[in-house]
């Protein structure tokens, strides 16, 4: 039975021959680590275009047995819809977000480099075109290309063969219906220009705010042994917490986790000065954070930092009391606004 190759495909596959060429031309092998980073990365890259661009789309990707030739690696995307329609562009979007080099910008070349950087996504654009991808296709092309988590598993891939002393360079070849849509060699010298700038985290942090927390359950000696790893348990019970752009972090009346940082608090507690039980609740002053990530393109979970416990078991049965009215009140008018779009609707 004959091997099949990235120049032997069954219509519509993609094929991926990666060849890792070497310092030492005699060898054959690549290490373990560097080629399961890049193949992940690939992975990722491809199966993020897929189901961005193409959502029904059924597929796997296999590995195909490596040949000699320095090293080269190969990989092919199957389609296994029954009713399969046509999937275009995904081999040229793949050589372009991982195999592309970063325009660099310096203070006398910004603006051409902005310029030439623009073009390129432009040509990106018109190539997908002329695989008949629509406009809400290229649209989505557009934000493909923009994407930070993309960037990263790109520069996952470069940091990866950038670190391996043995890797001369890497020549990708990519194949569609049996024809190359993409083909490159790139030295090792020039690998750092393929590292993508991706932004670092963004914080969110407001500061000494006051509410109620219902103790659910604390973790004071394992707070003291690691420090603030371990979280508390509660409900908040306050005013909204909301961003700046007016969205909303924390609820009145949310189930919450939170680190205790007022020893003082935690001493009376272990030195049973006082009394703890579930379902206690603390009037406290708190810090609130949480982090946006470029690469995923969302804030992660909120953080409250209990800086001070003002008092204890104080005035919080009046505040639920009054949260369940402002819930109830809320189901009302959601209940009526419904019933009466309902009853518009009839009369129309």
């Amino acid at each position: 039975m004959q091997t099949p190759s990235v120049q032997n495909l069954m219509k519509n596959d993609i094929g991926i021959e990666l060849h890792y060429n070497f310092v030492d031309n005699t060898t054959h092998s690549i290490n373990f680590y560097t080629r399961n980073v890049c193949s992940v990365a690939q992975v990722e890259i491809i199966s993020y275009i897929i189901e961005t661009l193409y959502p029904n789309e059924q597929f796997e990707i296999v590995s195909l047995p490596p040949k000699d030739g320095s090293f080269k690696d190969f990989t092919v995307v199957k389609f296994l819809n029954k009713n399969q329609g046509t999937v275009n562009a995904i081999g040229i979007l793949l050589g372009v977000l991982l195999f592309s080099s970063q325009l660099k910008v310096n203070n006398t070349t910004a603006e051409l480099n902005k310029l030439e950087a623009n073009l390129t996504q432009l040509e990106i654009v018109e190539k997908c075109k002329s695989y008949g991808l629509n406009d809400e296709q290229i649209k989505i092309v557009e934000d493909i290309c923009s994407s930070y988590y993309l960037k990263k598993q790109k520069n996952t891939f470069f940091e990866s063969v950038i670190s391996n002393k043995d890797v001369a360079s890497i020549k990708p070849t990519i194949t569609e219906d049996n024809k190359d849509v993409f083909k490159k060699e790139i030295e090792k010298k020039d690998f750092k220009d393929y590292i993508e700038e991706v932004p670092k985290e963004k914080e969110f942090l407001k500061t000494d705010l006051s509410g109620h927390i219902q103790l659910s359950q604390p973790f004071i000696e394992k707070q003291q042994q690691y420090g603030r790893g371990v979280p508390w348990k509660g409900i908040y019970y306050g005013e909204d917490v909301l961003d700046d752009n007016k969205e909303l972090i924390i609820a009145d009346g949310e189930n919450i986790f939170f680190y205790m940082q007022d020893d003082e608090y935690k001493n009376q507690i272990l030195s049973k000065e006082i009394s703890f039980t579930s379902g206690d609740n603390v009037s406290v002053i708190f810090d609130i954070s949480r982090y946006y990530s470029y690469v995923n393109g969302k804030y992660g979970n909120p953080t409250l930092y209990v800086k001070r416990v003002e008092s204890q078991n104080d005035n919080l049965i009046q505040h639920k009391k009054d949260l369940e009215l402002k819930k109830a009140k809320q189901e009302f008018d959601k209940k009526n606004k419904n019933q009466s779009s309902l009853f518009n609707d009839s009369q129309k």
